[in-house]
């Protein structure tokens, strides 16, 4: 499964995380750049998903929703480990976000509210696929 983390300038400079999951991005926005270390963490907003051709964008998109420059901040695999409503735990591999992450559900905050936080290096073993 890929990931993609966009720098978007849209007035106001934040990051969008994506993740493929069936069959588009799963996507969450941060006004800071994501952890990569452990012991920080990050609030998102959770965003709507997106089409899997516009992780590759970059460029400017013109005025109207969204309008701004978009650059590709890093990119990479991701393994999952759980895909939970309250959280989501990954193994990112990219050339900035390496190791395992965790995107955990904020309702204090409202709905779509997430934490994400880097937990530390890869897990060794895939889950999904042990005893395969």
């Amino acid at each position: 499964m890929q990931f993609v983390v966009q720098e978007h300038h849209d007035g106001a400079r934040h990051f969008d995380l994506r993740l493929e999951k069936d069959g588009v991005y799963k996507s969450w926005t941060a006004h800071q750049r994501l952890p990569d270390r452990p012991g920080i963490e990050r609030v998102v907003t959770q965003a709507e998903d997106c089409d899997l051709i516009f992780g590759s964008f970059e460029g400017t998109i013109p005025d109207g929703q969204y309008a701004g420059k978009v650059q590709i901040w890093d990119q990479g695999d991701y393994i999952c480990h759980e895909w939970g409503d309250t959280e989501i735990r990954v193994d990112l591999k990219g050339k900035k976000l390496n190791g395992q992450y965790a995107l955990v559900g904020a309702p204090h905050l409202g709905k779509r509210y997430w934490v994400i936080e880097k937990r530390g290096p890869a897990e060794s073993k895939c889950p999904m696929t042990e005893g395969q």
